[in-house]
């Protein structure tokens, strides 16, 4: 589906037209590892395809973006959100509106039905997401670090550690309390991204277990 604004294209792409986006994007050298990238977020997705929205000018891309179909656990309920990402504007298209352009014809063609948008903006994004009235959203992020200290005194000895497979982690971790809505279909389908190797990890310090998943890069 295509939409003329002064001149620029906003063209939509659904999974039926997952052929033509990857021409396209091939004509403006996006790397395969991209395209197939984009093929597992958006068209192989368990909770629903996404949209992949692009702006042209002479089937040149200037600005890129995509939506894709998320549940969350809001107060122990199942609830339908969406994912907004991949946000791309060519550095001589900046500062010319074009990036709000993508947004709000992302929320045009959105379900009115889906009030939750998760997003993880930069700070030169933020200002746009305020001016649509999102709700920006800030919290400490907290993060859980693991290393082999050299020390004798460390908290966990690496034989304590048992390393597990993806299935033992997904039926070990699937009933677990997310923000993600996390069946085993959506952990499986969150486990195979392309290119993308996983660890899967148990121990336990003082009598409680702790699991976790790493990933490379």
């Amino acid at each position: 589906m295509k939409i003329h604004l002064n001149q620029i294209e906003v063209s939509f792409f659904s999974k039926k037209e997952k052929k033509k986006l990857k021409l396209l994007l091939l004509k403006n050298n996006y790397s395969i590892e991209k395209i197939i990238r984009l093929n597992w977020t958006l068209y192989n997705n368990p909770n629903g395809s996404g949209i992949f929205i692009v702006l042209e000018t002479n089937r040149k891309i200037i600005a890129n973006s995509y939506e894709f179909p998320r549940f969350i656990t809001s107060f122990g309920k199942k609830k339908l959100a969406v994912e907004i990402g991949e946000h791309f504007v060519s550095e001589k298209y900046r500062k010319q509106g074009n990036f709000l352009k993508i947004i709000s014809s992302l929320e045009k063609k959105r379900n009115k039905s889906v009030n939750v948008i998760i997003s993880t903006p930069n700070l030169n994004a933020l200002k746009i997401y305020k001016n649509l009235d999102f709700f920006i959203y800030k919290k400490s992020q907290l993060r859980f670090f693991l290393y082999l200290s050299k020390k004798k005194n460390r908290l966990i000895e690496y034989n304590d550690m048992k390393v597990l497979t993806k299935n033992e982690y997904i039926n070990k971790t699937c009933k677990y309390k997310r923000l993600n809505f996390s069946e085993k279909k959506y952990l499986n389908w969150r486990f195979d991204r392309p290119s993308v190797n996983y660890e899967f990890y148990e121990f336990k310090i003082k009598n409680k277990n702790y699991i976790f998943s790493l990933r490379n890069g």
